[in-house]
């Protein structure tokens, strides 16, 4: 996890709009390294200390599930309405993703 995700995530929490919490965002990582970490079977075949170790202090997106394997090491955690886990309570910023109909 990024050292300035914890600051950030509690500013994201308490912002009242969509329009504020990007606000907050705008500009927070500039300059990061960003790895995105996605759930499929090949996640399986990686040492999951290993890429812990390897995230340590890195903005991590992880997609669904692949939260399980980072956990303490997510900044975000992106899910949508489609095969959701019933998350425990995370430190990653949390992103739902909704498709608009029409």
């Amino acid at each position: 996890m990024d050292s300035r995700t914890p600051a950030i995530a509690s500013a994201v929490r308490s912002a009242r709009s969509t329009r504020e919490k990007l606000e907050v965002l705008r500009g927070a990582y500039d300059g990061s390294l960003c790895v995105l970490v996605t759930c499929g079977p090949s996640l399986g075949d990686f040492d999951a200390a290993l890429l812990r170790s390897r995230l340590s202090g890195t903005l991590t997106i992880a997609v669904k599930q692949a939260v399980n394997l980072i956990p303490d090491e997510a900044d975000f955690l992106c899910f949508n309405s489609f095969n959701v886990l019933r998350y425990q309570a995370l430190k990653p910023i949390r992103v739902f993703v909704a498709q608009r109909g029409g």
